[in-house]
């Protein structure tokens, strides 16, 4: 029951932390220049005539120590905020154990069928090594949705810490620093809008793209080397606010005929939370002094948060 119970809560934290590293490295699409408005930059003041300035930080859903070491600007917004926002607040154990047992029937195949059934036994093996460093025995890959499985393998293994601790990323130590702080906590999205993300994927498109992803990774020398080197390329273009050069990477995975898929993806996991986002931002900034914290890559864009502030009449400056 233990183990079960670990199998059932260690996804959920890793999917609800993990949709910007997903972003980067499920395909590349045809990059407009339009597309990326605002694609240099971490750290954006947002000023209305009515109250105290707020700042918006593009966050890393990763516990590297590049990441972790905020740019000084964004370590003094924080500092001075009276208030901070996340997408969600995940970081105490009730709320890990909230989102796993609400995540865990979308995450997890009960029916009795196999990774191996569906993407083949050398796929398969293939994908339990690479998700071996990540804590995850072998019989709980097997029972991993496609895209479960894909999506954690995006991401590189967490750091340990001295006792054998998982470390947090940087979402979660924003919010444990904000508690320790005494500051007001405020979530931009619940756990279960965070839970209905998941629901709903094309099962047979999601067979695919972790047919092709495996293919493409091991013809690159393995899934963790070709996942952990694109990694390491997003974690320097982050570093320096190459934001929209994330995005338009062309390192891909995925054929042509899945453009569509992808469509569907970027407006659920992107651009339709980014438009939800900027609606509950504008409590939050009428407050002043706010420091919202979102996935980078929400921030650049026609279709990006900055804009869509920009576009309601806020007084936006790039800071960082």
């Amino acid at each position: 029951m233990i183990i079960l119970k670990s199998i059932r809560m260690r996804p959920a934290i890793w999917l609800a932390q993990s949709f910007f590293a997903f972003l980067l490295v499920l395909a590349a699409w045809p990059a407009q220049a339009s597309e990326f408005l605002n694609g240099e930059g971490v750290l954006w003041k947002i000023e209305s005539d009515r109250t105290a300035p707020s700042h918006v930080f593009g966050t890393m859903h990763s516990d590297d120590p590049r990441v972790l070491d905020m740019p000084d600007a964004a370590d003094l917004a924080f500092a001075n905020a009276d208030l901070v926002a996340l997408e969600v607040l995940i970081a105490e154990p009730a709320a890990q154990m909230e989102l796993g047992m609400k995540l865990s029937p979308v995450t997890l195949m009960t029916d009795g069928r196999t990774l191996d059934e569906l993407i083949g036994r050398e796929r398969s093996d293939a994908v339990a090594k690479a998700l071996a460093p990540h804590g995850v025995p072998g019989f709980a890959a097997q029972m991993f949705r496609p895209w479960v499985a894909y999506l954690i393998l995006s991401v590189p293994p967490p750091r340990k810490g001295p006792n054998g601790e998982e470390l947090p990323r940087l979402d979660g130590q924003l919010e444990l620093d904000a508690r320790a702080q005494g500051k007001q906590l405020a979530a931009l999205e619940t756990i279960d809008e965070q839970v209905a993300l998941f629901r709903g994927f094309d099962e047979e498109q999601e067979i695919r793209l972790l047919k092709e992803m495996v293919d493409f990774a091991e013809a690159q020398g393995g899934m963790r080397t070709y996942f952990d080197a694109t990694f390491a390329r997003v974690v320097d273009l982050y570093e320096n606010g190459e934001i929209g050069k994330i995005i338009e990477m062309t390192e891909t995975t995925m054929s042509d005929s899945d453009a569509a898929l992808l469509a569907k993806m970027l407006d659920r996991l992107l651009y339709d939370r980014n438009v939800i986002m900027v609606e509950r931002m504008q409590s939050l900034i009428g407050r002043g002094n706010a420091f919202i914290a979102i996935g980078a890559a929400h921030l650049p864009g026609e279709r990006g948060v900055i804009n869509l502030l920009e576009q309601d009449g806020y007084k936006v400056t790039r800071v960082h």
